[in-house]
């Protein structure tokens, strides 16, 4: 072979590696929309969120749909601190809990498997398309499977969806999504949640708070 033909060859596979993307870290504070998707379908929620990546918080404002039963509440998780809440602002009640769950950044894992990359629209004009990629793996803590869309440019995620042994699939999509928080408040519990009850039970699996109401 060559020397030029080895070189070319050499070239060609560089470039190749350079193009394909690699895992990507999301913005560390975000705050946005997205519809979440539970088991057997007849459990839905329509979401506000907020996710302090580098205090490792999130809050979540919910309109739950169970059963043809819909309600509204709010989860506060504090990873750091160890400490969860689940607020009901029409009655003001408010209760607490030791929180003991490994913490699940909203990025894609570094172990991910790149699936392919594609654009959600349409190619004929800039404007039409978003470039996005792809992603497969498993979250062992979790007992799950995941194939999660974040954009090329910016890493923000569009789709989540969890195949959880033993639970089913848990689909998020999210929208809407603002990089920063507009009001850093939103990591602290209202005023009546001083005098919050406690639930009398450790949380130590992030999967029950969503499954389980």
């Amino acid at each position: 072979m060559s020397v030029s033909i080895l070189l070319a060859i050499c070239l060609g596979l560089a470039v190749d590696s350079l193009a394909q993307p690699h895992p990507c870290k999301s913005p560390p504070f975000m705050q946005g929309h997205s519809v979440v998707i539970y088991p057997s379908g007849d459990y839905y929620s329509l979401e506000e969120f907020f996710y302090d990546g580098a205090g490792q918080r999130v809050k979540r404002r919910a309109l739950e749909t169970v059963n043809n039963n819909t309600i509204y509440r709010e989860e506060l998780m504090l990873y750091q601190e160890g400490v969860y809440y689940e607020i009901y602002h029409h009655n003001k009640t408010c209760t607490k809990a030791p929180f003991k769950v490994k913490w699940f950044p909203i990025e894609v894992p570094g172990d991910a498997s790149f699936q392919k990359q594609f654009v959600m629209g349409s190619l004929s004009d800039v404007r039409e398309g978003l470039l996005i990629n792809s992603w497969t793996g498993q979250l062992p803590q979790f007992k799950a499977k995941y194939l999660m869309t974040f954009t090329e440019f910016g890493c923000l995620p569009l789709s989540i969806n969890l195949n959880i042994e033993n639970v089913g699939y848990i689909v998020q999509d999210f929208y809407d999504i603002v990089v920063g928080i507009e009001d850093p408040g939103v990591f602290f519990p209202p005023p009546f949640c001083d005098k919050a009850s406690d639930r009398g039970e450790t949380v130590t699996d992030f999967i029950d708070t969503l499954v389980n109401t």
